[in-house]
């Protein structure tokens, strides 16, 4: 490989981290992999504790901890899906379909109060984060938000709703710093999935 063929590889390389930094998969849920992941581990605990008796009572202790850690999985599912009917309840019933969370940067501000706003006033419910000092923590706004959000790249974020299923989250923080650089295409085409998926069209 020549240094010209290098250098297309390492910029593809580039390239693809910065996209995958800029347009996270929205996707983004508790999947069975890691219930799946714990059952193999209690089980693989359980067969070593029958084959080497002098393991047993450590194998058994860990797997009573992987029994506790999987008892806490489901309860946060159960919480996470008791969450989901109340916005099923209170908002989807009213046609709010997502929830849109912002605040006062100069990055975005202007382009989510002229391009967003005005299209999603009627699907979604807002939260300022630069107002999350005054938030009512019991709300329902405040608790999807610290459920669903997490603590990564959520300023601003559109979480949308899918009934009883997890939400999409749509992360633009990394999109509006790269647009505001130069690169706009990722916060494109990232806006286009999050209108896509409320079964919009994102207008220009």
């Amino acid at each position: 490989m020549n240094q010209k063929e290098k250098l297309s590889v390492g910029m593809g390389t580039q390239e693809r981290k910065r996209r995958h930094k800029a347009m996270p998969s929205p996707d983004e849920r508790y999947g069975l992999g890691c219930a799946i992941q714990l059952l193999l581990a209690i089980g693989f605990l359980w067969v070593f504790a029958l084959l080497v008796p002098a393991s047993r009572y450590v194998s058994w202790a860990f797997a009573i901890l992987l029994l506790v850690g999987l008892a806490m999985f489901v309860v946060s599912i159960a919480e996470q899906v008791r969450l989901l009917q109340e916005v099923r309840t209170h908002w989807t019933s009213r046609g709010i379909r997502c929830l849109l969370v912002h605040s006062h940067s100069s990055v975005w501000e202007s382009h989510i109060s002229t391009r967003w706003l005005p299209r999603l006033s009627h699907l979604a419910q807002t939260l300022d984060w630069s107002e999350r000092t005054r938030w009512d923590r019991s709300s329902l706004s405040a608790r999807v938000f610290h459920r669903i959000c997490g603590n990564h790249a959520f300023n601003p974020c559109v979480v949308v709703f899918r009934g009883l299923r997890r939400p999409l989250v749509f992360r633009f923080y990394e999109a509006f710093h790269q647009a505001k650089i130069g690169r706009p295409q990722y916060l494109e085409e990232l806006e286009t999935k999050m209108f896509e998926s409320l079964g919009m069209v994102r207008t220009p």
